[in-house]
Protein backbone atom coordinates (compact mmCIF):
# COMPACT_ATOMS: atom_id res chain seq x y z
CA UNK A 1 0.00 0.00 0.00
CA UNK A 2 1.02 3.78 -0.78
CA UNK A 3 -0.63 4.74 2.16
CA UNK A 4 -2.39 4.26 5.74
CA UNK A 5 -4.29 6.04 7.84
CA UNK A 6 -6.36 6.36 10.75
CA UNK A 7 -9.96 6.76 10.12
CA UNK A 8 -10.32 9.37 12.34
CA UNK A 9 -7.22 11.09 11.23
CA UNK A 10 -9.66 10.46 7.52
CA UNK A 11 -12.53 11.69 8.46
CA UNK A 12 -10.50 15.26 10.39
CA UNK A 13 -8.62 15.65 6.63
CA UNK A 14 -12.02 15.18 4.80
CA UNK A 15 -14.08 18.15 7.61
CA UNK A 16 -10.88 20.16 7.03
CA UNK A 17 -10.78 19.86 3.15
CA UNK A 18 -14.89 19.11 2.45
CA UNK A 19 -16.68 21.05 5.39
CA UNK A 20 -18.21 24.73 4.12
CA UNK A 21 -19.13 25.36 7.78
CA UNK A 22 -17.16 28.00 9.90
CA UNK A 23 -14.60 26.03 11.73
CA UNK A 24 -14.60 27.11 15.32
CA UNK A 25 -11.68 26.98 17.50
CA UNK A 26 -12.36 24.02 19.55
CA UNK A 27 -15.04 21.19 17.99
CA UNK A 28 -15.79 17.72 17.85
CA UNK A 29 -16.24 15.43 14.97
CA UNK A 30 -18.78 12.50 15.87
CA UNK A 31 -18.69 9.50 13.08
CA UNK A 32 -21.09 6.86 13.77
CA UNK A 33 -20.66 3.63 12.36
CA UNK A 34 -22.25 0.30 11.85
CA UNK A 35 -20.88 -0.94 15.19
CA UNK A 36 -18.41 1.58 16.71
CA UNK A 37 -18.25 5.36 16.77
CA UNK A 38 -15.00 7.49 16.33
CA UNK A 39 -14.78 10.85 18.25
CA UNK A 40 -12.81 13.60 17.77
CA UNK A 41 -11.98 16.58 19.60
CA UNK A 42 -9.98 19.34 17.54
CA UNK A 43 -8.34 22.12 19.24
CA UNK A 44 -6.68 24.61 17.10
CA UNK A 45 -6.68 22.58 13.92
CA UNK A 46 -5.13 19.35 15.70
CA UNK A 47 -6.59 16.05 17.49
CA UNK A 48 -7.01 17.06 21.41
CA UNK A 49 -8.71 13.57 21.83
CA UNK A 50 -9.79 10.52 19.69
CA UNK A 51 -11.59 7.92 21.16
CA UNK A 52 -13.56 4.84 19.16
CA UNK A 53 -16.95 4.04 21.21
CA UNK A 54 -18.18 0.66 20.73
CA UNK A 55 -21.97 2.10 19.94
CA UNK A 56 -23.23 2.60 16.09
CA UNK A 57 -26.32 2.45 13.83
CA UNK A 58 -26.42 -1.29 14.56
CA UNK A 59 -27.97 -0.15 18.24
CA UNK A 60 -30.48 1.62 16.78
CA UNK A 61 -31.52 -1.78 14.76
CA UNK A 62 -31.82 -3.54 18.05
CA UNK A 63 -33.81 -0.92 19.91
CA UNK A 64 -36.22 -1.28 17.12
CA UNK A 65 -36.28 -4.97 17.29
CA UNK A 66 -37.05 -4.20 20.80
CA UNK A 67 -39.62 -2.15 20.35
CA UNK A 68 -41.32 -3.51 17.30
CA UNK A 69 -40.81 -7.09 17.98
CA UNK A 70 -39.64 -7.95 14.73
CA UNK A 71 -36.36 -9.59 13.14
CA UNK A 72 -33.13 -7.67 12.80
CA UNK A 73 -33.97 -8.00 9.07
CA UNK A 74 -36.72 -6.07 8.87
CA UNK A 75 -36.03 -3.92 11.61
CA UNK A 76 -32.67 -2.66 9.22
CA UNK A 77 -35.53 -2.86 6.93
CA UNK A 78 -37.59 -0.25 8.93
CA UNK A 79 -34.98 1.99 9.52
CA UNK A 80 -33.93 2.57 5.99
CA UNK A 81 -37.73 2.97 5.14
CA UNK A 82 -38.04 6.02 7.12
CA UNK A 83 -41.44 5.60 6.09
CA UNK A 84 -43.85 7.64 8.18
CA UNK A 85 -45.63 5.44 10.25
CA UNK A 86 -42.59 4.06 12.02
CA UNK A 87 -40.48 7.84 12.27
CA UNK A 88 -42.08 7.92 16.06
CA UNK A 89 -40.46 4.48 16.33
CA UNK A 90 -37.61 5.17 14.47
CA UNK A 91 -37.19 8.21 16.48
CA UNK A 92 -37.51 6.56 20.11
CA UNK A 93 -35.36 3.43 18.98
CA UNK A 94 -32.71 6.26 18.28
CA UNK A 95 -32.78 7.68 21.17
CA UNK A 96 -32.70 4.72 23.14
CA UNK A 97 -29.80 3.03 21.45
CA UNK A 98 -27.91 5.93 21.65
CA UNK A 99 -28.32 7.29 25.41
CA UNK A 100 -25.02 4.34 25.91
CA UNK A 101 -23.60 6.64 23.06
CA UNK A 102 -24.54 10.07 24.62
CA UNK A 103 -22.72 8.95 27.99
CA UNK A 104 -19.78 7.91 26.76
CA UNK A 105 -19.30 11.70 24.30
CA UNK A 106 -20.23 13.41 27.63
CA UNK A 107 -17.24 12.15 29.90
CA UNK A 108 -15.15 12.69 26.70
CA UNK A 109 -16.12 16.24 26.47
CA UNK A 110 -16.56 17.49 30.30
CA UNK A 111 -12.78 15.85 30.49
CA UNK A 112 -11.63 17.85 27.31
CA UNK A 113 -13.03 20.62 28.71
CA UNK A 114 -11.68 20.60 32.34
CA UNK A 115 -8.44 19.87 31.06
CA UNK A 116 -8.47 22.93 28.16
CA UNK A 117 -10.21 25.44 29.86
CA UNK A 118 -12.57 25.83 27.36
CA UNK A 119 -15.85 24.48 25.55
CA UNK A 120 -16.35 22.81 22.77
CA UNK A 121 -18.94 24.67 20.83
CA UNK A 122 -19.61 22.51 17.78
CA UNK A 123 -20.15 18.99 17.29
CA UNK A 124 -20.32 17.33 13.50
CA UNK A 125 -21.77 14.49 12.12
CA UNK A 126 -21.91 11.82 9.82
CA UNK A 127 -21.18 7.74 9.41
CA UNK A 128 -23.85 5.92 8.42
CA UNK A 129 -25.43 5.72 11.84
CA UNK A 130 -25.35 9.61 11.77
CA UNK A 131 -28.87 8.75 8.71
CA UNK A 132 -30.53 7.85 12.46
CA UNK A 133 -34.26 9.45 12.29
CA UNK A 134 -33.43 12.64 14.57
CA UNK A 135 -30.29 12.16 15.68
CA UNK A 136 -28.68 15.11 15.12
CA UNK A 137 -31.40 16.70 17.25
CA UNK A 138 -31.34 13.75 19.56
CA UNK A 139 -27.54 14.11 20.54
CA UNK A 140 -27.37 18.20 20.21
CA UNK A 141 -30.58 18.07 23.73
CA UNK A 142 -28.40 15.13 25.26
CA UNK A 143 -25.13 16.88 25.14
CA UNK A 144 -26.18 20.39 25.73
CA UNK A 145 -23.94 21.09 22.32
CA UNK A 146 -25.07 22.27 18.59
CA UNK A 147 -24.63 18.98 16.48
CA UNK A 148 -25.11 18.88 13.04
CA UNK A 149 -24.19 16.94 9.70
CA UNK A 150 -21.91 18.24 7.77
CA UNK A 151 -22.60 18.73 4.21
CA UNK A 152 -19.52 17.53 2.33
CA UNK A 153 -20.58 17.30 -0.96
CA UNK A 154 -20.00 21.45 -1.02
CA UNK A 155 -16.78 22.08 -2.29
CA UNK A 156 -16.54 18.54 -4.28
CA UNK A 157 -17.15 18.61 -8.05
CA UNK A 158 -19.30 15.00 -8.64
CA UNK A 159 -18.65 13.75 -12.54
CA UNK A 160 -21.62 13.87 -14.44
CA UNK A 161 -22.24 10.02 -13.82
CA UNK A 162 -22.14 9.80 -10.49
CA UNK A 163 -25.79 9.02 -9.29
CA UNK A 164 -26.08 12.31 -7.28
CA UNK A 165 -29.33 11.44 -5.35
CA UNK A 166 -27.47 8.47 -3.96
CA UNK A 167 -24.40 10.28 -2.79
CA UNK A 168 -26.51 13.23 -1.46
CA UNK A 169 -28.37 10.54 0.17
CA UNK A 170 -25.43 8.27 1.84
CA UNK A 171 -22.67 11.05 1.60
CA UNK A 172 -22.25 11.26 4.89
CA UNK A 173 -21.12 7.55 4.92
CA UNK A 174 -18.15 8.29 2.80
CA UNK A 175 -16.40 11.18 4.97
CA UNK A 176 -13.89 8.58 6.05
CA UNK A 177 -13.22 7.27 2.32
CA UNK A 178 -12.72 11.24 0.83
CA UNK A 179 -10.62 12.02 3.95
CA UNK A 180 -8.23 9.18 2.87
CA UNK A 181 -8.82 10.05 -0.55
CA UNK A 182 -7.71 13.75 -0.19
CA UNK A 183 -5.02 12.96 1.68
CA UNK A 184 -3.47 10.76 -0.65
CA UNK A 185 -3.79 13.66 -3.34
CA UNK A 186 -3.00 15.97 -1.41
CA UNK A 187 -6.59 17.85 -1.91
CA UNK A 188 -5.58 18.90 -4.72
CA UNK A 189 -8.20 16.69 -6.83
Amino acid sequence: PDLIDLDVFCLSNAFELLNNAPQNKIYGLLDIGHQMSSFLIIKDKFPYLVRDIAYGGLSVTHALVELKGVSVTDAETLKLSREAGVLDDLRASTKKAFEPLVEELKNSIDFCEGEMGEPLTAIWLSGGGAASVGSAKMLSEAIGKPVSLWDNLAKMNVHQKVDREFLKDRSAEFNVAFGMALRETGGSK
